[in-house]
């Protein structure tokens, strides 16, 4: 099994961990196209923080004992969105945010998500450490789950990549377990039923 970053982190792969960087921008919401939908309003559950930024937020947290909000931005750039009939209808959901945190493992973590960046970077994370630096990045923003490059800068100057060879394989299987679950929640409705989960999923 390909180590994951957070695993070569908790291995001391790159020494003390001194600071994380998130990124995950799209350009989703500089489509001139675009209608105003649920995503658009807070109260439904929409915006970057809460569409996309709870996944950032459990992988890097999920086993944290205490997380800190030092400070944090959240920005509304297009005020007003139509509708398919050509209502306008106020945004309140958040299409830019900026947060700064901290953990005992970490004293600087700092999440950026936004529906507005142009050209659209993808999703990046980058570790950095007393010995080196760890950098997972995704440039394709049609598929968040992946695959994903994993690059590590030793301290020499020196770079090596550390699973390009299994993007393709790894973007396979996970469209695969998407299309699954998809398929399961579809039966459940026609059928009435609730499944149980497995482990896997």
């Amino acid at each position: 099994r390909q180590m994951c970053i957070r695993d070569r982190l908790i291995a001391g792969e790159i020494g003390e961990v001194q600071s994380i960087y998130v990124e995950w921008a799209l350009s989703t919401k500089l489509n001139k196209s675009m209608r105003h939908n649920w995503k658009d309003c807070r109260e439904h559950g929409g915006g970057v923080l809460q569409n996309y930024g709870v996944h950032v937020l459990d992988y890097l947290f999920h086993s944290s004992k205490e997380v800190q909000v030092i400070e944090a931005s959240q920005e509304v750039l297009h005020k007003t969105l139509p509708d398919k009939d050509d209502i306008e209808h106020r945004v309140s959901a958040d299409e830019a945010t900026t947060i700064l945190l901290r953990t005992d493992e970490c004293p600087s973590i700092i999440v950026r998500l936004s529906l507005v960046s142009f050209p659209p970077t993808g999703h990046r994370i980058i570790a950095r450490g007393n010995l080196g630096t760890l950098e997972a990045s995704n440039s394709h923003p049609s598929t968040p789950w992946g695959p994903f490059s994993l690059i590590k800068y030793n301290n020499d100057s020196t770079s090596v990549a550390l699973n390009s060879k299994d993007s393709s394989k790894n973007l396979q299987s996970l469209t695969s377990l998407f299309e699954g679950i998809t398929d399961r929640f579809i039966d459940a409705i026609i059928h009435n039923k609730q499944p149980k989960p497995s482990i896997y999923d």
